[in-house]
């Protein structure tokens, strides 16, 4: 009888190990599906609320493009992203990344900044060199102050958090850690934790979609969710809550 409640209880404490494990993902870990990334533009539209019933604001269009291409005799993936505000101003992204793991190989941004009624530009060019990053030397490339970051943690490119979502193992209850970076920014890579919380059927642009919804929760400060195709892996809406305001990311266009 000791030994039947012994082997409950061993296979009762596996169950709970089964249900906390987190699978780390990184340019290193060979875990996402290359198969569920399309080759096409997504536009969104991304405003902010300071409540469900308060005026949009603070309005932008985003047009998210991947393509595979060849660069320098290399098979790589270019990330076009553009961003365009109200006011005029526009950043324009282009970010190379390994086919093999999505690890990143360089990344241009040009700002183009309406400041007193006239368009200011600026450049920032980041050089990525296996687990390290720096910029661009050549002052015409990056006008920026010089930078340099010698451990990476293996991390994916943060601006392509959307497309680096949709080539998870998707089951429901899953979590995973992710090692993301904004590059240039003071806060280092690390790894994130997005668990995919359930799935739901929503009405969007007039028809039904089956949804994963993938969630990260801010310590203290709120939360994200981002409701994904379960059939395209293409992410139709993200809602943040964040200090109590709210953000949100809409799918308007997808070709």
């Amino acid at each position: 009888m000791k030994q039947h409640f012994l082997i409950m209880a061993l296979c009762f404490l596996c169950t709970l190990s089964s249900l906390a494990q987190v699978d780390s993902i990184d340019v290193t870990t060979n875990r996402l599906r290359f198969n569920q990334l399309k080759e096409q533009t997504n536009t969104y539209m991304v405003y902010t609320q300071d409540s469900m019933d308060a005026p949009k604001r603070n309005m932008e269009i985003w047009e998210r493009r991947m393509t595979k291409t060849r660069v320098n005799n290399k098979d790589v993936y270019k990330f076009n992203w553009g961003r365009f505000f109200s006011d005029g101003s526009n950043y324009h992204y282009e970010i190379l990344a390994d086919v093999g793991n999505f690890s990143p190989i360089s990344e241009k941004i040009l700002a183009n900044r309406i400041q007193a009624d006239s368009l200011v530009t600026h450049k920032i060019h980041y050089i990525y060199d296996g687990n390290s990053m720096y910029s661009n030397p050549e002052v015409n490339e990056h006008q920026s102050a010089p930078f340099k970051l010698d451990s990476l943690k293996n991390s994916f490119d943060w601006e392509m958090d959307m497309e680096t979502f949709s080539m998870l193992p998707f089951e429901k209850g899953k979590s995973f850690a992710i090692s993301f970076y904004h590059p240039g920014s003071k806060t280092l890579p690390n790894y994130y934790t997005y668990t995919v919380d359930r799935s739901e059927k929503i009405r969007f642009n007039e028809a039904e979609h089956k949804c994963w919804i993938l969630k990260i929760t801010y310590p203290g400060f709120g939360y994200s969710e981002w409701w994904i195709d379960k059939k395209t892996f293409v992410t139709l809406k993200m809602r943040e809550v964040y200090e109590g305001k709210l953000r949100y990311k809409v799918l308007v266009i997808e070709a």
